[in-house]
């Protein structure tokens, strides 16, 4: 019996320690084509998790390893899902008529994501 609730014990331990993974980050990547925002089908997104000092700035530099990539749907539609509470940058890449577009290498789109929670963030690429 006392083993049994030692691992009853062992099991609701672990259980509360683990991180919820039930956010999810969402949006549409576009590009200005006269004026209208156009969805890019097919362009490389890229998520990296950014680990902030306690003043605010990056830890790490900016020279970091994607933890996630998707592709965009036929509407510009992407998603990441399962995801932890806490800061990330996105970029996204496309070809556009056999141009390169994207979003500025030294300005990604910065998102912070609150446990359990849905954050939409779209993203405007220009030519590169």
């Amino acid at each position: 019996m006392k083993n049994l609730l030692f691992i009853i014990s062992l099991v609701a331990i672990i259980f509360t320690s683990c991180k919820k993974d039930d956010g999810s980050i969402a949006g549409t990547v576009t590009y200005a084509n006269g004026g209208e925002q156009v969805a890019v089908k097919d362009a490389v997104v890229r998520l990296y998790s950014v680990k902030l000092a306690n003043d605010g700035t990056i830890e790490g530099g900016a020279n970091q390893t994607p933890i996630a990539e998707t592709k965009s749907n036929e509407k510009g539609e992407f998603a990441f899902t399962d995801m932890e509470e806490g800061n990330y940058w996105i970029t996204a890449v496309g070809t556009i008529d056999g141009v390169k577009y994207g979003t500025s290498p030294y300005a990604p789109v910065g998102v912070y994501l609150p446990e359990g929670q849905s954050e939409k963030k779209d993203i405007v690429i220009t030519k590169l």
